[in-house]
């Protein structure tokens, strides 16, 4: 299903708003994955990786098939987490066909090996895949996940914020990834409300779990700067000699704006844009001292379509 998926993506790389490799949107899917399994688990009982896994345990030892319950429950978060990290990077026009190709594959899935599994594990014929949002339980529509349609006049009128799907969808995948210490990176146009999202998350959060902290790559800073501001701006403790991070029992949310436009050097690199993909791959950054390990911070990023 996911060799279908990836194929399916490939064949209409024109409409991508952003180009992502076939391993970076399979660390998507575990990562959404993973946190919607553990939504539903209290903080102290994921605080340590061997919890995680036992949060996460799908069948008892003592047991060789799951309950038709559980089997629904997973089939649907499976497909949640195929459509908001393969089908995110497509565009308004794609998702439609991508939806409608991806729930005929699973209606068949569904019909030659998964008989049990109950009609709720996907969405109505009405509902597209990008539509409806799945709580754990049962698909819904995203505006139906709301208690009422509000407007938000926090702040004054040039803070007018109407709450729509897109609000909606934003906040909640906001939530899930970011409150599990996953990064998150928001790709649209300008004025399509990316801010205003990243905002409304960052009024709403637990300020007693979470720290939050605004950067910017301007076109003037090189990387030492870069380092020095992410350094200056989180709220850090020293765990030890070669290691930084928000004070124990915290996760700092640090929020890049228009990561694109980060500084290029004379031979066109980004070492800023290096210096965090150097985060995601090690844990940590290299600085004047030596290599310094970066512990319980999650970044959220956004940029233009490509």
């Amino acid at each position: 299903m996911i060799q279908f998926v990836s194929a399916t993506i490939n064949s209409t790389s024109e409409t991508l708003m952003i180009n992502l490799s076939q391993n970076s949107m399979m660390s998507s899917f575990l990562r959404i994955f993973e946190s919607m399994r553990l939504s539903s688990k209290s903080p102290k009982d994921i605080e340590t990786q061997d919890s995680k896994l036992i949060a996460l345990k799908i069948v008892e030892p003592s047991s060789s098939v799951l309950p038709d319950t559980q089997q629904s429950e997973i089939f649907g978060v499976f497909v949640f987490s195929v459509v908001w990290s393969f089908g995110s990077v497509l565009n308004h026009n794609s998702r439609k066909a991508f939806s409608k190709e991806f729930k005929h594959l699973c209606k068949r899935t569904v019909q030659l090996y998964l008989r049990s599994i109950h009609r709720n594990a996907l969405p109505s014929d009405e509902l597209s895949l990008f539509e409806a949002m799945f709580d754990g339980k049962d698909w819904r529509h995203w505006l139906h996940s709301e208690q009422e349609l509000t407007v938000k006049t926090e702040g004054g009128l040039e803070h007018l914020v109407f709450t729509t799907t897109e609000n909606i969808k934003n906040n909640f995948l906001l939530k899930l990834l970011l409150g599990h210490g996953h990064s998150m990176l928001l790709v649209g146009h300008t004025s399509s409300g990316k801010n205003t999202s990243i905002e409304y998350f960052f009024n709403h959060i637990n300020s007693q779990r979470y720290l939050k902290t605004l950067c910017s790559f301007g076109s003037h800073l090189n990387l030492q700067d870069t380092i020095a501001i992410f350094e200056r701006r989180i709220e850090k403790q020293c765990r030890s000699k070669n290691s930084v991070g928000p004070v124990l029992g915290k996760i700092s949310i640090v929020y890049i704006n228009d990561i694109s436009m980060a500084l290029r050097d004379k031979c066109h690199d980004q070492p800023s844009l290096e210096l965090m993909r150097q985060w995601f791959v090690t844990g940590g950054w290299h600085d004047m001292r030596g290599f310094k390990r970066v512990e319980d911070i999650a970044f959220c990023s956004s940029c233009s379509e490509a």
